[in-house]
């Protein structure tokens, strides 16, 4: 690769970060769009989020805690909300 290579190279690099991905695009994204549809685990490195949908749970509460609560043995109230509404 010769200079000019590495100049065109660190001038694209530079253009680019990755708060450009989301302000060219115009969308925003939160973890709070997962409400409802997947848990995150900040407890370990690195962070889990895994696919965990309300729509799936049991409709009768009593078997809808029982599974949250085999799932997770500790929630928030932000957390479970969606799941229990």
């Amino acid at each position: 690769m010769d200079e000019d290579d590495d100049n065109h190279n660190s001038t694209n690099n530079n253009n680019k970060n990755d708060d450009d991905i989301n302000s060219t695009s115009g969308m925003k994204t939160s973890l709070q769009h997962l409400s409802g549809i997947a848990l995150i685990d900040t407890t370990c490195k690195p962070e889990v989020i895994w696919y965990f949908d309300e729509m799936e749970l049991p409709e009768d509460l009593k078997e809808r805690f029982r599974v949250l609560f085999q799932t997770r043995e500790k929630w928030t109230l932000d957390e479970i909300r969606p799941y229990v509404q």
